[in-house]
């Protein structure tokens, strides 16, 4: 795994022992935070983080609140947030997470594999918007542009997205009764209909704002 500058907030000291020593080994830079004040000063300091790790049962921490806090700050609103829940059975609370922002999550205890997969994932979405608000400096486009780009990014996303759930249904039919198999194959539909859903909208809010700056033009 190429390494990084890695954000963590947690004061589960299990944890921390075995994310430092997963990610250390690695050579990624780690910052640790342990409650939700020093978090905020931290990521108004430094907003340029690849990975936010986020324990979600950490004491005296509002996950949810800090997922949003993260997403409507401009300046950190790109950054990957990857939520580690106590319990793989509390979807409710895993959901409301993704929903208020996060982009996937790892249960405890934090398994190697499984951190390494998400962090590797995490890091690829980082480099990706970098490079894209490096391309994007300084351009400007136009409202029907920013139309004809959704519409190309959403036939781009799409089309896999349809190879996705069919090898998701297929991988489904050959695992049979495995159950955490099948927990998996379900965690992939969920994800791949959250992405969906983010495409789809913003395809729809690029529409609403052509029309808004069509009227502005005519008023």
């Amino acid at each position: 795994m190429t390494s990084a500058a890695i954000f963590i907030i947690d004061n589960n000291q299990v944890n921390l022992s075995t994310l430092r020593a997963l990610l250390a080994h690695d050579g990624c830079e780690l910052t640790v935070t342990e409650d939700a004040a020093t978090a905020t000063e931290v990521l108004t300091a430094n907003p340029t983080f690849d990975v936010i790790l986020l324990n979600m049962a950490a004491r005296g921490i509002d996950a949810i609140a800090m997922c949003r806090q993260i997403r409507t700050n401009l300046l950190t609103s790109g950054i990957p947030i990857i939520l580690i829940s106590a319990y793989h059975s509390d979807t409710a609370e895993i959901q409301r997470g993704l929903d208020a922002g996060a982009d996937g999550y790892l249960t405890q205890p934090i398994e190697e594999t499984a951190l390494r997969a998400w962090m590797k994932a995490a890091l690829r979405i980082s480099r990706l918007r970098r490079e894209l608000a490096e391309v994007a400096n300084g351009e400007t486009v136009s409202a029907r542009e920013l139309v004809e780009h959704f519409r190309k990014l959403a036939h781009a996303i799409n089309n896999p997205l349809q190879a996705v759930y069919a090898a998701a249904d297929l991988l489904s039919l050959e695992v049979g009764e495995n159950e955490g198999a099948q927990e998996l194959i379900d965690d992939i539909l969920t994800d791949a209909e959250r992405v969906a859903r983010l495409v789809a909208d913003a395809g729809i809010r690029a529409r609403q704002h052509a029309k808004l700056a069509r009227r502005a033009a005519q008023s």
